[in-house]
């Protein structure tokens, strides 16, 4: 006799292996594009570079210090050893959206949307500009996007089945999200929505409260880790620094707060959102909303507007160059309404199989509108320039760049690819040094301190300088000299 356990094993064995094809698929295709247009350089941008050499020296970027992503990080290239560091970090990425839109395509399922439907959706949101875009370089965007849709799915399977394993699990994965990104705060409103009208008894169940307060506290035992290292005297890079726990508590790193007044926000940003909207579901937004009547369930809607709303209405009032990476959970809602939509049309107008093919135009449109906007494989001219100066200083020397990102792109190569060795420490002039201080260190009565690295630049080097602060430094009385890169300048006291 077949034990309810035994039927339940099967189920889920056959439940796995009907979906095996779809996943593939997805790996497949998703895979396919994200590798061709792959980021192989240093960069995108400054924070970019940074995360991509972070992981392996086990140091803190920017902000709260993104602790989860920094040790899966380090995971990651430790165990994938072929590629350049950047090029491996960069596929984390890509590899953190497929996990994701296979969540997406479960999340589709669960609300009984057909196969096909939900993967031509999945498939089409993996391709829409941003979510490709920050699948192919180093960011900590497509594994926030992971943990929101891992969330949503064990909160909606929960919301329809009642077991404890998925309120947990939902919790689970919420607090350990923390460890990544703060701005998933914003999914606490309609997190709290979704168990008040599923089971409110949960806000004063002494066992489930006291299991919920055990994960919060094992999310924010992920800053234990920039504590270690903020300790640590060997740690290589420290941006994010704090010495104790509590002093994270008091000051974790980040706050948005915006001085744009009320009109600015609706003349100078609401164009700038509506825009971000269009520009990754062009004609699909119209499906988006004809897919947001599809839905009947009445509180399903409402978890899901929530989302897109406080999402949407909280960034609306900030500005700055990637602000589409925090719209992804709003785009994810869209893309879960476009499913819905998907499905109807399939039930309405494409009910034989062999029409159902014409689907398949939306990605393709997809990949014709994204691919040469998105590709990053030939970004290497910040790579070409970084190598050509090193190879021109060789060793014992500053270089001083002219901004934060070519500060960073130097970091790569000097703390990620060990150029340090050779005596060479870099370090923006923006916001760094003065022309004054350049020269006391020239004069040998001061010297230069790096803060990311907690250093202080050894005397008697030899100091360069990126071709665009050239300017700056003759100001400053400084003598500026010309080497075999015209990217690069040698800086030298004035004769005398």
């Amino acid at each position: 006799m077949t034990t309810t356990s035994g039927k339940l094993r099967t189920a889920v064995s056959w439940t796995l292996h009907s979906r095996l094809p779809w996943y593939a698929l997805l790996v497949f295709l998703l895979g396919f594009f994200y590798w061709k247009t792959l980021h192989h350089g240093v960069g995108f941008w400054g924070d970019s570079a940074i995360l991509q050499f972070i992981g392996k020296v086990l140091g803190t970027p920017f902000g709260t210090g993104f602790p989860l992503y920094v040790m899966l990080n380090y995971l990651f290239v430790t165990l994938v050893s072929k590629g350049s560091l950047a090029t491996r970090v960069n596929l984390l990425s890509a590899c953190f959206s497929v996990a994701a839109i296979i969540i997406l395509f479960e999340i589709l399922i669960l609300l009984k949307i057909r196969r096909y439907a939900a993967f031509i959706t999945a498939l089409s949101f993996g391709l829409t500009y941003s979510m490709w875009f920050y699948s192919i370089i180093a960011e900590v965007y497509s594994l926030h996007i992971l943990f929101v849709a891992t969330v949503i799915f064990f909160l909606l399977r929960w919301h329809q089945s009642r077991r404890d394993f998925d309120f947990y699990a939902a919790c689970a994965f919420y607090a350990l999200s923390f460890g990544n990104h703060p701005l998933m705060i914003l999914l606490l409103p309609s997190f709290a929505y979704l168990v008040w009208v599923t089971e409110r008894s949960v806000f004063w169940n002494p066992k489930k409260i006291i299991i919920v307060l055990g994960l919060v506290l094992l999310g924010l035992s992920q800053y234990l880790y920039v504590v270690w290292r903020t300790n640590d005297p060997g740690t290589p890079f420290l941006v994010a620094d704090t010495p104790s726990l509590l002093s994270f508590m008091g000051n974790p790193g980040w706050a948005f707060i915006s001085e744009m007044s009320f009109a600015q926000v609706v003349i100078q940003n609401t164009p700038i959102i509506l825009s971000l909207y269009w520009n990754n579901f062009y004609l699909l937004l119209p499906l988006a909303i004809y897919g947001m009547f599809c839905v009947k369930d009445r509180q399903l809607n409402i978890f899901l507007l929530s989302i897109l709303i406080i999402h949407t209405l909280y960034l609306i009032q900030f500005e700055f160059r990637e602000i589409d990476s925090y719209l992804l959970p709003g785009f994810l809602i869209v893309a879960i309404y476009v499913g819905f939509a998907i499905n109807r049309v399939l039930e309405l107008i494409l009910r034989s199989p062999r029409t159902a093919w014409v689907a398949l135009v939306i990605p393709v449109l997809l990949v014709g509108l994204n691919f040469r906007k998105v590709d990053q494989s030939q970004h290497t001219r910040h790579a070409m320039r970084v190598e050509e100066i090193l190879s021109t200083v060789k060793h014992d020397a500053v270089i001083l760049a002219d901004d934060y990102d070519y500060a960073a792109y130097f970091w790569y190569y000097l703390i990620g690819e060990g150029y340090e060795k050779d005596r060479l420490y870099a370090l923006s002039l923006n916001g760094g040094p003065s022309g004054d201080q350049i020269k006391a260190y020239l004069s040998g009565e001061d010297t230069i301190i790096i803060g990311p690295q907690r250093l202080n630049v050894p005397r008697g080097l030899r100091v360069f300088a990126h071709w665009r602060v050239v300017d700056e430094l003759k100001a400053a009385g400084l003598q500026v000299n010309e080497t075999e890169s015209r990217y690069v300048y040698e800086v030298t006291l004035p004769d005398q």
